[in-house]
């Protein structure tokens, strides 16, 4: 409840004694000033009512927001992890891969080293006969 709410429950309460006295005495001008102030009073509780209303929107939909954006910083978060664990199991995968292809191509370097150690004759002796090129 606010000021406005407050004052006009009192100038409706203060209109309804002034007009009430008014009929008791016959005296139709404060009756009539009485009934005045008691619309005035309405009116500015009404305006107090509405100002709380709006307030509480106001503070609903704030409260409304921040929770959305927290959602949202939950989700991007969720997704940030998601995409780096994506890249870091890519990462891993290539390089497994690599390292096969640089295994298998030092191997080869090795045999072909080994080759070029070796004697015609010893090359020949296994069936195979390996040509560098």
């Amino acid at each position: 409840m606010n000021r406005h709410t407050v004052s006009g429950k009192i100038g409706q309460t203060s209109g309804r004694i002034k007009e009430k006295i008014g009929d008791v005495f016959g005296n139709q001008k404060l009756a009539n000033k009485g009934l005045a102030e008691q619309i005035k009073g309405i009116a500015r509780q009404t305006y107090g009512d509405a100002q709380d209303a709006a307030k509480a929107t106001l503070e609903h939909a704030r409260a409304h927001a921040k929770a959305k954006q927290d959602r949202v910083h939950r989700y991007a978060a969720a997704e940030s992890r998601t995409m780096r664990n994506e890249v870091r199991t890519t990462a891993e995968n290539l390089q497994r891969r690599t390292h096969g292809v640089l295994g298998r191509f030092m191997e080869s370097q090795k045999v072909l080293a080994d080759q070029e150690k070796r004697p015609a004759s010893v090359a020949s002796t296994h069936g195979r006969t390996f040509h560098a090129g």
